[in-house]
């Protein structure tokens, strides 16, 4: 008997093969992004530490983890690829799906859009909890469709809008298990129950309308059920002692997941009404060009050719989008919609499938029927991203390496700096971090955090920590200075929370005017200070700006100036790596003014730290007022080095006679 090929299978195979390549390749470049350390802290730790922890979001990828690090190694590369392996195996279980509840068409199409998704590629390549959430969210969605029979067959029973409840219990069982498994990946999960309670209400409509219907079934009482679990959630005058009494059963921040705080919501309404729609509308807009408005006819025509299953659908992405755009708004990033794009896909593949289905609707030729189906599916392939996709995989830059609308948080380069600073530190040196996960990881010396606040999520607002001296620590200005006095010795390394609100003002200027910035160990990401005690030598001055491609522009300042009477001011600049003319721009009360290499220096002193004398017209100047100033890369220069990097100690006007 010979085998017969299941081109279909054997097609989705090749699609497998190509997203794993795709998803492997330069997989462990990155550092580890701040988010990643959730799992890989855990995982690595295990068992010597606990693995439950209150920030342990998707504690199910942990788990995946742990024994990827017990058994090979701990690294970028096996603490990403459980993350690249449940991604792949997303697009066979996105084609089965479809395959199931529409057809095999529909299911080929959405597998090839989900396996070159710049969007779903991203997040697969990451380990965090967002691919194993859409795998499991996906695979939860699968046994519910049979747990609510949306697969009755109508057309034989002549029945179309029959509705009954009827799972056999292994079903349910394995129904209830998966969804435990996605509540594990992501709290998110909860909110299918919007989607189960949406779907009933439909039928419950329909029977409304429809003559002849039996109106009491279970799929009433679900459906209300369901209005009664909506009044409770979200009139606020019934919901208030609910929340009161669900506190006392679980912790508020689990209270405050399931129940919306309309206090807040009012808030975020007045000024920002739809700005979460369109953060997560714009996923969709932007990741197959005009293929988006395809989804919206989608979810149209599948009320029409599949009639259950395609309510199935509307019901799990409808609410469940709107819900998370404005009523569950916070938090709200990128990666919260991930779980929603298969559905989203999967609209699109249904108009592709209609498509298809009119040009063909009365042909009886095959030849043309599959030339069709080719030409159709072909199209598919045009527009589906490949070439961004795997110039995503393929750069070997840091920083926004995908767009914001994938994704909000870039990638700095810690490692570099980590690994030229471990041949200066000595065994009693003491570090601080601004992000100690990264510290830890790279140099394998515990790390104390420099940090001054935090967010408090109760109160919707950024608070200081108490000051305490009484142990070692960086959580004050006091505490700083405390650690500074006590050890000899000392390093900082600090990215981007350095210079945004966690970090006191005051904290910063203490470390900029007292401890030594070090250019050559620092990149454009990460800033190495260090003091010595037993040097009192000091080369910092008594401000530190950092300038690069990717963060060119420092903040306004103002200076006064007396009267001038049209004498020219001299802007003295004490800055490093400034290579080129033009580099370093000034920019004074909305004029420019170039910064220029000057003549006296040598070539081997290029891009070393000098004083810059820049004169500034008066015309450009406010006598007896407020000027303002500021300094920027220039980005538009057309020859600047790779890895461009300036900073800025100090500056100084003088009046030139």
């Amino acid at each position: 008997m010979k085998y017969k090929i299941n081109y279909w299978y054997l097609a989705i195979a090749i699609l497998c093969v190509v997203g794993l390549i795709l998803r492997l390749i330069n997989l462990d470049f990155l550092v580890l992004w701040v988010d990643e350390y959730v799992h890989v802290d855990r995982a690595r730790f295990f068992p010597q530490e606990a693995l439950f922890t209150n920030d342990n979001n998707g504690i199910l990828y942990t788990m995946f983890v742990i024994p990827f690090f017990k058994i090979f190694s701990v690294n970028e590369f096996w603490a990403r690829f459980p993350s690249v392996i449940l991604g792949v195996f997303s697009i066979p279980l996105l084609f089965m799906f479809c395959k199931k509840y529409f057809n095999q068409t529909v299911g080929f199409i959405a597998a090839i859009l989900l396996t070159f998704s710049v969007y779903h590629v991203f997040w697969s390549r990451i380990a965090r909890n967002y691919a194993i959430f859409l795998f499991f969210f996906l695979l939860f969605a699968y046994f519910l469709g049979e747990t609510l029979n949306v697969l009755h067959n109508y057309n034989k029973s002549g029945k179309k809008w029959q509705d009954f409840f009827m799972a056999k219990p292994k079903t349910l069982i394995i129904t209830a298990v998966v969804f435990i498994a996605a509540l594990l990946s992501h709290q998110l999960a909860f909110l299918v129950i919007y989607a189960i309670g949406f779907y009933h209400l439909v039928f419950f409509i329909v029977k409304l309308f429809k003559k002849n219907s039996k109106l009491w079934s279970i799929n009433t009482i679900i459906a209300l059920l369901f209005l009664i679990f909506c009044v409770v959630t979200f009139v606020p005058v019934i919901q208030k002692p609910i929340s009161t009494t669900l506190s006392l059963l679980m912790p508020s921040h689990i209270v405050a997941w399931v129940l919306p705080n309309f206090e807040r919501l009012k808030e975020l309404w007045g000024s920002n009404r739809f700005d979460i729609f369109f953060l997560y509308f714009n996923i969709m807009k932007e990741s197959f060009q005009w293929l988006y408005i395809l989804a919206g006819t989608g979810f149209i025509i599948a009320f029409y050719r599949f009639k259950r299953s395609g309510i199935f659908l509307f019901s799990i992405f409808i609410p469940l989008m709107f819900l998370m755009s404005f009523i569950f708004r916070e938090p709200a990033l990128p990666r919260y919609f991930i779980y929603l794009f298969p559905y989203f896909l999967i609209a699109i593949a249904i108009s592709f499938n209609e498509i298809y289905v009119l040009i063909t609707c009365r042909s009886k030729i095959k030849f043309l029927n599959k030339f069709v189906w080719i030409v159709v599916v072909a199209s598919v392939f045009f527009f589906a991203p490949i070439k961004e996709s795997f110039a995503l995989v393929n750069q070997k830059e840091y920083g926004q390496v995908v767009s914001k609308t994938f994704s909000h948080w870039y990638f700095p380069d810690w490692k570099t700096p980590l690994t030229k600073t471990q041949k200066h530190i000595q065994k009693e040196d003491i570090i601080l971090s601004t992000f100690t996960p990264y510290t830890d990881f790279y140099s394998g010396k515990k790390s104390i955090q420099l940090r001054q606040k935090y967010y408090d999520t109760e109160e919707h607002k950024y608070l200081y920590f108490s000051p305490d001296t009484t142990f070692d620590n960086a959580k004050s200005l006091e505490a700083v200075m405390h650690l500074h006095k006590k050890h000899n010795r000392g390093w900082l390394f600090a990215d981007y929370y350095f210079q945004n609100v966690m970090t006191d003002p005051a904290v910063r200027n203490y470390i900029v005017q007292n401890w030594d910035f070090h250019y050559d160990l620092s990149n454009q990401y990460i800033k190495v200070f260090n003091w010595d005690n037993s040097n009192l030598q000091k080369k910092t001055g008594t401000m530190l700006e950092v300038l690069s491609p990717d963060n060119p522009g420092t903040e306004y300042l103002s200076f006064n100036l007396p009267q001038i009477n049209n004498l020219n001011i001299v802007f003295e600049i004490d800055a490093e790596g400034v290579r080129f003319n033009n580099e370093l721009i000034i920019e004074i009360n909305q004029n420019i003014l170039p910064v220029l290499l000057s003549h006296t220096y040598s070539q081997k002193e290029v891009g070393k730290r000098q004083i810059f004398l820049t004169d500034v017209p008066s015309k450009f100047l406010i006598s007896n007022g407020e000027n303002k100033i500021r300094l920027f890369y220039n980005t538009n220069l057309m020859k600047k080095p790779k890895k461009a990097m300036i900073a800025v100690y100090n500056l100084t006007f003088k009046v030139k006679m």
